[in-house]
């Protein structure tokens, strides 16, 4: 519990840390002018995004409906407001000091809370028996889901190799071969999903180092494959 409090106040302090490029005060002033900027340098878009990250941070902005665990919302937090950073970052009209003295500090700010989140959870998983997140073929397949792209980000794979994506296609291939039982499509995808896991087949070429977030993911859903054939026919 105490935990969940020193995470909630860290992420707060990051959107108060934001907003002080964004407003229009003395305070922000002196700021700005220490950097060589003035208040009209600050793009209106901008300050309406670090306004929004500022409500999320602080709770102030509801992301999800209904009872939902301490940890998966805070985890959403950040994966929300790690979004909002990055869309900011794009911005061509922000000033560059502005992206690399507030943005990035708060980019690795969000990181190293992400990483006490992430423990907090497994720890939870652990003693419950559960899974905080569920995975599907198409994690692989359509990286370029909004959705996808933010469990990507949770599990800190910033690119999935073209080998893995291939295999995931050819899995998902197999479980739609109505020739097979469903046991033996089940059984036959978690095999597909198997081998970039092999040394002897992907481990000794050139250039290629499978992410443990990656081998993670696949374990897993091979895993519940397995699973779902040993209730199947």
């Amino acid at each position: 519990m105490d935990e969940e409090i020193i995470v909630e106040k860290d992420l707060e302090l990051i959107g108060e840390n934001l907003s002080v490029f964004t407003g229009k005060d003395k305070e922000t002033e002196k700021i700005l002018k220490g950097i060589g900027l003035n208040f009209n340098d600050i793009p209106e878009e901008a300050r309406q995004k670090v306004e929004e990250i500022e409500e999320v941070l602080a709770g102030k902005k509801k992301l999800k409906k209904g009872a939902v665990k301490k940890d998966e919302l805070i985890a959403d937090k950040i994966m929300y407001v790690t979004e909002l950073i990055e869309e900011l970052e794009e911005m061509p009209d922000l000033p560059v000091s502005i992206k690399k003295l507030f943005l990035e500090e708060a980019q690795k700010r969000l990181l190293s809370v992400r990483e006490r989140v992430d423990w907090a959870v497994s720890q939870r998983v652990a003693m419950e028996g559960t899974k905080p997140i569920s995975y599907t073929l198409d994690i692989f397949i359509k990286e370029d889901d909004k959705n996808n792209k933010r469990k990507l980000k949770m599990l800190g794979i910033v690119k999935v190799p073209d080998f893995v994506k291939e295999a995931a296609m050819r899995a998902k291939e197999v479980l739609e071969d109505k020739t097979l039982t469903a046991r033996e499509r089940a059984l036959k995808a978690a095999d597909v999903l198997m081998e970039p896991l092999q040394p002897a087949i992907y481990g000794n070429m050139e250039g290629i180092k499978l992410p443990e977030e990656v081998k993670y993911v696949l374990w897993e859903i091979a895993n519940n494959f397995v699973v779902q054939a040993q209730t199947s026919k």
